[in-house]
């Protein structure tokens, strides 16, 4: 397929080199090593030398490892995305607060309980004025906890969501349902999300991963595998183990929705050399007489080291082999792990949509 085709575009090829570059100048204020990443050569000269790479010279060793510094990026200058920040600011306070409007919501005990454990009764309203509403008192006890240590904030959100579930707060059949229903829990969801957060419809709030996949969910293997994921945000092995579920579903889906599916017992690597070959996503198939095709053939072939890495990482540190140990790798590079299998995911799911036309009302 030509270079600048529906399964690479320029701008494309712009985005990768850049993610790379800035790669490499972030790696040079870098003040501690990134584990588990061993820096070729140029990497370590320019961390040592404290200045950026120019964008457009960037060492061939570099382009060579693909996606591979993509992930030390990720790891490197999003680590607050990796780690985001407490899920709580004054958004978030109000939001939380309009569940309880008209009473409903968990108890008045409930909430001194929760306010009690903690330590937050002594800005409760209630002291002051013992007639305040359940949605004045939680909205005020929020928005003091913004200015509380970060931790402390993440356990009085989490209490206070397992309360509301319970009580059935995100049940639309449930008398304890918001008097503003979808409105409520949908002004929430978007309060949690600036902050790198995620609400389920169910009430279960989680770091927000694989983003860039969600336009993808109506598949329902992907979105079963991208389900687990959100869900388990702290759980390095099955984090690992699904990450390559996400890679092995994606290329199934791809390859029957070219009606050439993959035998039954077909392994990870067959399965997603058949899938990048169906959709021209291999090295070779670039066009070389575009003055950027060397450049696009190592993207290509780092895509692939990086899937590579995690099934690696599946068969040594993830779920499906009955472990015995924990895992040594960290929920932070887990989840590194996981957005470079998403990236790889989507590439493959956005170039079927651009050469197959969107399939996703005809998925399965």
């Amino acid at each position: 397929m030509p270079l600048g085709s529906s399964a690479v575009t320029k701008g494309q090829q712009r985005r990768s080199v850049a993610l790379l570059t800035r790669c490499g100048s972030d790696l040079g204020k870098r003040k501690t090593p990134v584990r588990s990443m061993r820096l070729p050569t140029s990497a370590a000269s320019a961390a040592s030398s404290h200045r950026p790479v120019e964008a457009g010279r960037l060492p061939r060793s570099w382009l060579s490892t693909g996606l591979r510094w993509a992930v030390a990026y990720d790891l490197c200058v999003h680590e607050r995305e990796q780690m985001p920040q407490t899920p709580l600011n004054q958004d978030v306070a109000a939001a939380l607060s309009r569940f309880f409007t008209g009473g409903s919501g968990p108890t008045h005990a409930e909430l001194d309980e929760i306010f009690a454990t903690h330590g937050m009764s002594p800005v409760d309203p209630k002291r002051e004025l013992p007639g305040a509403t359940k949605e004045v008192r939680v909205r005020t006890v929020l928005a003091e906890a913004v200015h509380i240590e970060a931790d402390s904030a993440d356990k009085l959100v989490d209490q206070l969501l397992v309360h509301m579930r319970v009580r059935g707060c995100f049940d639309p059949e449930s008398d304890e349902y918001p008097a503003g229903g979808d409105t409520v829990i949908t002004a929430a969801q978007r309060a949690f999300r600036r902050l790198g957060w995620v609400l389920d419809d169910e009430g279960h709030l989680a770091p927000e991963v694989l983003t860039g996949l969600d336009h993808h969910l109506q598949r329902r293997a992907i979105e079963a595998a991208i389900d687990r994921i959100r869900r388990a945000p702290d759980d390095a092995a099955l984090l690992l183990g699904t990450a390559k579920e996400l890679l092995e579903s994606t290329s199934r889906y791809v390859l029957e929705a070219v009606d050439q599916p993959a035998r039954q017992n077909a392994g990870f690597s067959e399965l997603l050399y058949m899938a990048r070959d169906r959709l021209d996503l291999l090295p070779q198939r670039v066009d070389l007489g575009s003055p950027a095709a060397a450049t696009v053939r190592e993207v290509y072939d780092g895509l692939w080291k990086v899937a590579k890495a995690v099934n690696e990482l599946r068969n040594t540190e993830g779920t499906g082999h009955g472990r015995t140990a924990l895992p040594n790798v960290s929920p932070q590079t887990a989840r590194v792990v996981v957005q470079a299998a998403g990236l790889l995911s989507a590439l493959l799911l956005d170039t079927l949509d651009a050469r197959y036309g969107d399939l996703r009302s005809t998925s399965g």
